[in-house]
Parts: structure tokens; sequence; C-alpha cells
């Protein structure tokens, strides 16, 4: 998986963990939630180091804002691009704990939240077939 994979699947799983689930798919969810977030916490920290070395500064070592003001300027734009995209495209090798379809299937019923289209998405490299 992608390190920009785990990224997107990372914020869709903040709002599944949140629903009432079958407990062994609520569980397996859990565990592999907290898989994802070391990876991507790894990445924010690759993501910081790749900044703070292309980021422009003022003579006084501080960040220079951007020209939108949204963000920081950076000075070394094609060095920035090339390693965020390497550190994006970096695959990662993620062993999840597995949820079964018929868990999945009984979201359905109404003691438990239903899935969106996006959450299964979030889940699909963790459905065993």
């Amino acid at each position: 998986m992608k390190i920009s994979k785990a990224k997107e699947i990372n914020d869709n799983l903040a709002t599944i963990v949140t629903k009432r689930l079958p407990i062994k798919m609520s569980f397996a969810i859990q565990k592999n939630a907290k898989k994802i977030k070391e990876i991507v916490d790894f990445a924010n920290e690759r993501q910081n180091d790749i900044i703070e070395r292309c980021a422009e500064r003022d003579e006084e070592g501080k960040y220079v804002p951007s020209k939108d003001g949204q963000g920081i300027a950076i000075a070394d734009g094609e060095t920035f691009l090339k390693e965020m995209n390497e550190l994006m495209e970096t695959d990662m090798e993620i062993e999840f704990v597995k949820i079964n379809m018929a868990d999945i299937e009984r979201c359905d019923e109404e003691r438990f939240d239903s899935l969106s289209p996006t959450d299964l998405d979030a889940i699909e490299d963790m459905i065993e077939e």
C-alpha cells in the first residue's frame, strides 16, 4: 500500500471507528487503524523533514509565508515536489487483521450502523476474500 493511500484510509477510518459495528469487525478495524496511524505518523515526520530542508527562510531564519498566505514558501520547489512524491508513492507492507463479509453484511441490521461506500473503500484491503 502506498503512503498516500494509507493517509486517505486513515482519514476515513476516523469516522468508521465511531460507528456501532459487530464486535469482531470493530476490533479488527481498531487494530488496523493503529497500524495505519503508525505509518501516517512516520510519513508526517518525513514530510516535516522535507519541509524543513526546502522551506524559504528570512534573514532571522524564520519561515517565509507563501504568497497566498496559506502556508510557507518553498525555496527549492523541484526538490520539494520530487521528495514529497517519492514519499507518497512509497509502498508499505501492512498485515491487516481481516474482516469477513458476514460481519460486513451484519452492518445492515438495525442495531448496527450501516457502512457508506467511502467506508467500504477504506476497509477494502482489510476484507477477507
